[in-house]
């Protein structure tokens, strides 16, 4: 529900032999989750992390602590994973991507992923599950994949494994591109609402977008290699076209300023005058219902190709989007709570580096549905050059459909066609007129390359103890 808040992490990608008894691999991976490692505390579940996180916000470190000997452990299996300890029960609103797995035809045909034999060759292979730890040393990380390296011996292998770190400018997290890094994100405890931050539904709810009815969730795994030069040119391209800054340009392409100050609401970083916590409610300003982009339809302020307008467009998302989507894809099974979390994610991840080579994002979401959350939003919002809303006729009883041709999302829009980005429109100035906004015949096409990825199911705390019948539930 929250940050975990460690600078490394490790992402383990395993493989189950197909030789193997189910029940082996159920013990296998009870053991893996439940276990215990020599001198190092795992946390495997929410009460030990708030634990944990108190302790933090009474020192200034995480040295100081005993998180220092911990790791935050998660288990995530995919669909062939699931059939393998016979368990495929578990996907239980039968969501598609899960079953068909992210290399399938069907999957790459809607999200326009790269073909298979573009993704990076780990990632072409049958991936079972995927153990993802994370810690505030990077030795906890090697004795623990040791130790998981032992429980599987006999009933399967690591494939491969992935490194994360989070970059930092300061204190904050901010990814390769030099933009502050998971903000935003719907928000699960009652201490943090405050006044000035009402959220779209009531706290209880925001639970919809991140679990199913098992108490599980579904997670989206994509690993995006970011190329940091080009987008500096990128910028400068925009910035000389148009005579504005490099900071006003990027905020164009991201719709925040790099410290996250929404361009919705103001036209300079860090406005003067205000304090940091008023500083902190403007960047979380998403989740408070006067804001958003009800001022700026047109998108005067914040353009309406901007990344984080196009993923989560707040008070755009209302009832004419689902309408529009529940038209195109009315064979989906819904489910029951589904109003609460449509078009939502709740976004973790972290950067990673393969010196000398490359950088990026290895991006992940959880939801309650793939289909009607991540899916949604990069197939329809995403990658699509043309905005679609259902707009109410004088009776109320019926709607037109508008189309408004508004250009890929620059950052993850995926549409391998030279000159898709030519379609943007950009500001020379904040809040100028309509007829002020112009193209910048700048193309984003490979400044974001996806190399590889898989969809997975993580189970409840109760799923998982029932593959050994002897762990009381």
């Amino acid at each position: 529900m929250r940050s975990h808040g460690r600078n490394f992490s490790r992402f383990l990608f395993l493989k189950f032999f197909d030789s193997a008894d189910p029940k082996d691999i159920q013990a296998a991976v009870h053991e893996i989750y439940f276990g215990e490692v020599s001198n190092i505390k795992i946390i495997n579940n929410c009460r030990d992390q708030l634990q944990e996180s108190k302790k933090y916000n009474l020192a200034e470190r995480f040295s100081t602590l005993s998180s220092q000997k911990s790791i935050v452990l998660n288990m995530h299996l995919s669909f062939n994973g699931l059939r393998k300890i016979e368990r495929t029960n578990w996907n239980s609103n039968q969501d598609r991507f899960l079953r068909k797995g992210m290399k399938s035809g069907d999957s790459i045909r809607k999200l326009t992923d790269l073909p298979i034999r573009k993704w990076e060759a780990n990632y072409q292979r049958t991936i079972d599950a995927m153990v993802s730890i994370a810690s505030n040393t990077e030795e906890n990380l090697e004795l623990f994949i040791e130790h998981a390296r032992g429980k599987l011996a006999k009933i399967g292998k690591v494939l491969f494994v992935e490194k994360g770190k989070v970059l930092r400018w300061g204190k904050d997290a901010i990814e390769p591109f030099g933009f502050k890094d998971n903000i935003s994100n719907p928000i699960f405890f009652k201490k943090e609402v405050t006044p000035d931050k009402v959220t779209y539904t009531p706290i209880d709810k925001n639970f919809d977008i991140a679990l199913d009815e098992r108490g599980g969730s579904f997670l989206v795994f994509r690993k995006l290699e970011q190329d940091t030069v080009a987008f500096q040119q990128k910028v400068k391209a925009i910035s000389k076209r148009l005579k504005i800054s490099m900071a006003y340009a990027e905020a164009q392409i991201l719709g925040r300023f790099k410290d996250g100050t929404p361009l919705a609401l103001y036209n300079e970083p860090s406005p003067p005058g205000l304090k940091q916590e008023e500083i902190n409610d403007i960047i979380d300003f998403d989740q408070n219902i006067d804001t958003g982009y009800r001022d700026d339809p047109e998108g005067l302020k914040c353009p309406l190709h901007a990344h984080i307008r196009k993923t989560n467009p707040r008070e755009d998302r209302s009832k004419i989007w689902a309408s529009t989507y529940a038209q195109n894809n009315s064979s989906l099974p819904t489910p029951r709570h589904m109003p609460n979390a449509f078009g939502r994610i709740v976004r973790r991840g972290t950067s990673y580096e393969v010196e000398g080579e490359s950088v990026g994002l290895l991006f992940m979401c959880y939801q309650a549905s793939i289909s009607h959350q991540f899916a949604l939003i990069q197939q329809h919002w995403c990658n699509s050059t043309i905005l679609k809303k259902l707009v109410p006729a004088n009776d109320d009883l019926k709607a037109i459909e508008e189309k408004r041709t508004v250009g890929l999302d620059p950052i993850a829009g995926q549409y391998y066609t030279a000159n898709a980005n030519f379609l943007n429109k950009w500001q020379a100035r904040w809040d100028w007129k309509k007829n002020k906004m112009r193209p910048a015949l700048v193309d984003f096409k490979d400044m974001v390359t996806f190399r590889g990825g898989e969809f997975f199911y993580t189970p409840c705390i109760a799923d998982l103890q029932t593959l050994n019948p002897a762990d009381p539930v």
